[in-house]
This record gives structure tokens, sequence and C-alpha cells, in this order.
């Protein structure tokens, strides 16, 4: 058994710390590096050679395999990309050929190129088109792949939770997965649009500037690539790291923005308006600062790169010089001449501006080793996540066993904060069905723990935990403070967590259940029982008419027990007391958190915390109803 308290989160409602970036030193550092490299190896194989794909290989031509991998649509695009290198050589030949026929003033072979000249401009454009379009579904491609990995991995029990709320070096998982991945994959479509083919490109251009030149002309080009690659990586490496933390810092302005819209009304009651604005002000300089440092890092890389593509144009005339002046061409005229030299620039340059646009890349690379840091590093932390969930249930086993009597019982368990501090001590409890239980005690007494050992969400540091074999949010359901409304219609509110359970409840069921809850006016707020609403529910509803169409969820499920956590705070004592005795007439045993001492008549157990984990149990008297 470990002796040193989990990193488990607060008895306190988290809050998101807006300012936690700006106290944190930026120690860690991102660069273009091998571990960029592993990261970035790590994502490719997602992409192409996901687990999801077994039994089947990626490169499967089955219907499974092609939606869960890049693989044929790399394919193809390759095919495409390819067709596309043999139009563009074609065209770049074009003005040599005219070279040759306007000198000889052939009138006849002017008439007869133009058509298929016109036919290959017209099919390099249509290919470079395609090429695009392809990139363009590359990119969707690989969004979808990696976002629905990522999402898989994080929305799952307890890892969603425990990473939000205890591994706070991870900001914003929720921009990682919205924004970070899809900038991500467009900036891998910029590069793989121009690198796709490259080597091919390379190899073929290199011969042909060999067969003019000799090798003296590639010797001369690929001395000048290796030279502009050394000194652009040397600009890279501090882009990274800014692209990084800025993309942190755009995660924190965003979301002190949700927050504005989320607590407007509090804001306005306090008059906080200035405060806020000087807060938005603070986090934006953070931001534009962070954003200046990658536009000043960017100026000598963007420097070194025009630099490289202009003295390469240059550069193309010394190759072609080699033969002219070496006397090669001397039996030419000056028609013909001229046609070579064409042809010849032609095949230069190209490869010059192969190895150009490779060293373009520099600034996408930056940025595409930004993002492939932020979302590689959720990984990490997910993967970290399960080890400790893992962990967690070797070290203090939360146990599920299947009892006939339906009773949840809590066997010398001890809770203990992230900072050591003891919740509860040996708890010892039994909870029959219908022994109603309440928990009361100060605030930050450690109530809700209770119930986030009972969800296991939380482990008991020591003791036994012995629970029916039941389904959350069906057989038990918890209910917190603040009600969660899901994006979705009237009926999704009420069948939450299952939303195939919605197709099966009728309307005059739902209305059934608003009456009940004391919400039937709700019918003619919405346009159906099927329109979905997202964040206009906050504003249709007040607080405590979420918390009742929250508990509507309690009748419609009917659940053997309800854990409610201060979950009707935001009612009057009346229909506080006509709840609890509509779900206690169903046969629902309830298991309360609260501060109201007129509920506790409603209970059979009271379970008084002093917050310094010792407890008294008294028992209740059964409720006399006439």
């Amino acid at each position: 058994m470990r002796q040193q308290p989990l990193a488990l989160p607060g008895d306190t409602d988290p809050s998101i710390d807006l300012d936690a970036h700006a106290r944190t030193s930026h120690n860690t550092s991102y660069s273009f590096d091998y571990l960029f490299l592993k990261r970035f190896w790590r994502l490719l194989r997602l992409l192409f050679k996901p687990t999801s794909l077994a039994p089947h290989a990626f490169w499967s031509p089955k219907k499974e395999a092609r939606q869960n991998s890049l693989f044929w649509l790399y394919v193809i695009f390759v095919a495409l990309s390819c067709g596309n290198e043999v139009l563009v050589y074609f065209v770049g030949l074009i003005p040599s050929r005219f070279y040759t026929i306007l000198t000889n003033k052939d009138l006849s072979g002017f008439t007869q190129f133009t058509v298929p000249c016109l036919l290959l401009v017209f099919g390099a454009s249509a290919g470079k088109s395609l090429v695009t379009f392809m990139g363009g579904l590359f990119a969707l491609k690989a969004r979808r792949l990696l976002t629905e990995h990522v999402q898989a991995r994080y929305i799952r029990p307890k890892t969603m939770y425990t990473l939000v709320l205890n591994h706070t070096s991870i900001d914003n998982p929720d921009q990682r997965i919205a924004q970070d991945i899809e900038r991500f994959s467009d900036t891998l479509r910029k590069i793989v649009e121009q690198l796709i083919i490259m080597p091919l490109l390379l190899i073929s251009y290199t011969w042909q500037c060999w067969k003019v030149s000799g090798f003296m002309g590639p010797l001369f080009i690929y001395a000048y690539f290796i030279l502009g690659s050394v000194i652009s990586r040397r600009f890279i490496k501090p882009i990274v790291n800014a692209v990084f933390y800025k993309e942190a810092q755009e995660g924190y302005f965003r979301f002190l923005h949700v927050r504005l819209r989320q607590y407007a009304e509090s804001i306005a009651f306090s008059h906080g308006e200035k405060e806020e604005n000087i807060r938005a002000k603070d986090s934006l300089d953070s931001l534009l600062v962070l954003q200046r440092s990658i536009v000043n890092k960017e100026l000598p890389l963007n420097l070194a790169n025009k630099s490289f593509a202009y003295f390469g144009s240059i550069l193309s005339y010394f190759v072609i010089a080699i033969p002219v002046f070496a006397g090669a061409f001397d039996d030419k005229d000056p028609g013909d001449l001229s046609a070579i030299i064409s042809k010849n620039s032609f095949v230069s340059m190209y490869l010059i501006y192969l190895f150009t646009s490779i060293i373009e890349q520099s600034s996408k690379l930056s940025d595409l080793a930004g993002y492939t840091a932020r979302i590689a590093e959720l990984l990490e932390a997910i993967e970290d996540v399960d080890n400790e969930i893992e962990n967690i249930e070797i070290d203090y086993p939360y146990r599920e066993d299947d009892q006939s009597n339906n009773a949840i019982e809590f066997e010398n368990v001890s809770i203990w904060t992230p900072q050591g501090k003891n919740v509860i001590i040996n708890l010892n409890l039994h909870i029959a069905k219908g022994e109603h239980v309440i928990i009361m005690g100060p605030n930050g007494s450690g109530k809700t723990s209770v119930l986030r050992a009972l969800a296991g969400l939380w482990p008991c540091t020591s003791g036994r935990l012995h629970m029916p074999k039941m389904k959350h949010g069906k057989d038990i359901v918890f209910l917190p403070q603040i009600p969660y409304l899901i994006e979705g219609s009237l009926r999704d509110q009420i069948t939450y967590p299952s939303l195939a359970s919605a197709t099966t409840i009728s309307d005059d069921e739902v209305r059934s259940l608003l009456e009940q809850v004391h919400l039937p006016h709700l019918e003619y707020l919405v346009d159906s029982f099927d329109t979905c609403y997202g964040p206009q529910w906050s504003k249709m509803l007040s607080p405590g008419e979420q918390q009742r169409l929250v508990f509507a969820r309690i009748l419609y499920w009917k659940p053997t027990f309800a854990a409610l956590d201060e979950a009707m705070s935001g009612m009057d004592n009346a229909t506080e007391a006509y709840l609890y005795r509509l779900i206690i007439d169903m046969g629902v045993t309830v298991i309360s958190v609260s501060h109201h001492r007129d509920m506790i008549q409603f209970h059979r157990q009271l379970v008084e915390m002093d917050g310094q984990g010792g407890y008294q149990i008294t028992p209740i008297a059964p409720l006399i109803t006439s």
C-alpha cells in the first residue's frame, strides 16, 4: 500500500485557472530535434497504420482499411503528382520549342504547335488543381483519423476527469483536439503537396542536369542546398518553441472569452466589466507578445529562404555557362543554341527550384513541430493517466460485488485530499434499499468526496467499498449541484446519458415527466421535443429550472440509487420536499449531500462530517405521511 496520498482533485468544484499560464515559466524547450521526429513518427503511424485496422493490413483494399488509413489516398496523391510533374516537364520545354520555331520563322510549325501547347498548359493546370484537391482530402481525412483517435482515448470513464482536474501541466485539451489537430493536418497537407514526389524529381532532374553540365552542375547545386539547409535549421529551432507557447496562450485567451459569455450575468451584477476588460487585455497582450516573437524569429528565416531562392536563379546560369564556355555547343547556330540554353536552363532552374521548395518548407516545419508537440503531449498525458488509473485500481481496489440485496457498504473506508488531509477515516456505512442517507457538514469537510469515491472517481486509500453490479447513469444516477445540460433536444436531456433511449420515449411520456417536475411550460419554449439547442439552454432556463429538468432523469430511469450533491440547491423548500417524496415513493434509495436540515426528515441515516476526518452516524425515524 502506498503511503503517499495520490494527487486527487480537491473537494470543492474545480475552476480552471486562467492565470496559470502566466505564472508558469517556459522551462520546457520544444525544437526540431529527435523528440520531434519520434512524436511525428507516432502520429504518422496513427494515420497510416492505426491499431484499429486489425486484422486488416494497412495496404488492404477492403473498405474498412481504406476508411481508417491514409495509405490509399496517399497512393492516389502520389500518382496524380507524378502525372502532373510529367505535364509540367513538357510545359517547361515549350519555350525552347518556340525559340526554334520563331528563329527559323516556321509559320506552319508555329500553327501546328499552338494547339498541343495549349492542351499541355490546360493539362498542367488541371493536374495542379487535382493535386490541390487531393491535398484538401488528405488534410480532411488526417484530421478525422487523428481527432477520432484522440477523442476515443480522451473521452473515457475516469480518463477525461483525471486529466482535466489532476494534470494541470496539459493546458486546454479541447484546443489541442479541436484546433491543433486541424492545423497539424493542414500544415502537413501543405508540406506533402510540395514534397510528395520530391525524391523522384530530384533523381530525374539531377540526371538531366548531369547530362548538360557534367558533375560540376549538380555538385554546385547540392552544395548550395546543403548550405541553405544548415542556415534554415539554425533559424527553425527557436520558432518551434514560440509556436508551442503561442498556441497555449491562444487557448487561454479563447477560454477567457468563453467564461465571460458563461458568467455575463454574474459579472454584470458585480459591475466587474472594467476588471474583466483588464484581464482580457492582459491575456491579449501576452498572446500578442508571443505572436510578435514568432514574427520576429521568422524574419531571418524568411530572409535566408528568399535569398536562397533568388541567388538560386543566378546559380542556374552559372551551371548553364559551364558547357557553353567549354565549347560544347560551338557547332550550333544561334537559333539552336537559344533552344538548347532554354531547355537546359529549365532543367537546372527546376532542380534548384526543387531544393528551394524544400528549404521554404522550413517555416511550415517549425509550425508542424509545434503542433506535433502539443498533440503528442496530450496523448502521452492520456497514457500517464491510464497508467495512474491502473495503479490506483491495483493499490486501492474499488470492488463491485453482485449482491442480491442491492446494498452499498463502506467498510473501514478512508479518503484523503491531494494535500494529504484526511477527509474521512474508517467510514463504516451500510446503505440498503430504502435506507436513505443524508451527508452533512461544514463547507470543505469532504461531503462530495464520499460521492466521488462512490462513483469510482476517487480511490479509497484504505478499506473496501462494496457495491452491487450497477450501470452508472441508469441503475445509479449522480446529480451534481451544477446541472449538466447537453447539446441536444429536450428529449435528449431527459434520457441522458443514453441517446439511443431518446427514440423510445414518447411525447406523452416527456409531457408527463415535465409535469412531475413542474416544468410543463418547457413544451412551449421549444420548437419541438426533438429540436436541438446548445448554449441556449442556460438562457432559456433559470438555475432552478435546469436542476428540475435534470432531476427528470431520475424519474425516467427509475434507478436503484440516486446520489444528489446539492442537486436541488436552486429550488424552494416546498419543491425540494415534493421531489424528495416523489422519488422515495418510486422506490429510489437516496444518498444526499445537503445543507438544508429541513430535508433530514426524508432520510433514515444522517452522516455528519467534522472536516477533520471524523464523522457521526445518527439513525432517523421514518417519515410519517398522512
